[in-house]
């Protein structure tokens, strides 16, 4: 999107969304690992909705107006 432009220069706003489904993710949190009494290791591991939501902001400059 333009926002500006004139003899000095040119200024352009970039707005974006994007959403990742990535699902269902498996992971292990602080705490979640357990040494057992007769030896060896258990994993108490934690599910939930790896999904992410991202937002980006940009401005650009391009001196001496539009090209």
């Amino acid at each position: 999107m333009k926002l500006h432009d004139d003899e000095d220069g040119t200024v352009h706003l970039d707005l974006s969304a994007v959403y990742n489904h990535n699902g269902l993710a498996e992971y292990v949190t602080e705490g979640g690992l357990r040494e057992l009494p007769g030896g060896g290791w258990v994993a108490d591991p934690v599910a939930s909705d790896a999904n992410l939501m991202t937002y980006r902001v940009g401005i650009s400059f391009v001196p001496g107006g539009s090209r």
